[in-house]
């Protein structure tokens, strides 16, 4: 008898979940079960890459990476958008970067709400 672990394991060590594993060097987000995608949260996670042997090594070494991205997201952004006082104000440099993604979303929850009114 398989347990859920075991489940679990066999569908992140399987064709595609390796190939998701390669992309993002990770165990996946999201699981597809009966046609849904299931999200995995952390805690499921975690004990997924202890059941397909991911090392505490190469664990810290994604955290690291993370943060690096993160942090190079933000100097780049202190960069662009520090104005001639030098202050910066990362909600107004996030607003002009994705400005036009805000509006288009904005938009799009705007016109799925007057559907439901008469």
């Amino acid at each position: 008898m398989l347990t859920h672990m075991a489940v679990l394991r066999d569908a992140v060590l399987s064709d595609a979940g390796l190939d998701e594993f390669e992309r993002t060097g990770d165990v996946p987000m999201v699981i597809r079960m009966g046609g849904k995608k299931w999200p995995l949260g952390r805690y499921l996670r975690e004990k997924i890459r202890n059941e397909v042997g991911v090392s505490e090594s190469y664990r810290d070494a994604l955290v690291q990476a993370f943060y690096i991205e993160k942090t190079e997201e933000m100097r780049e952004l202190r960069e662009n958008f520090t104005d001639a006082e030098g202050r910066f104000d990362a909600v107004s440099a996030l607003n002009r970067r994705d400005g036009q993604k805000i509006r288009n979303v904005e938009a799009k929850a705007a016109i799925f709400q007057k559907r439901n009114t008469i």
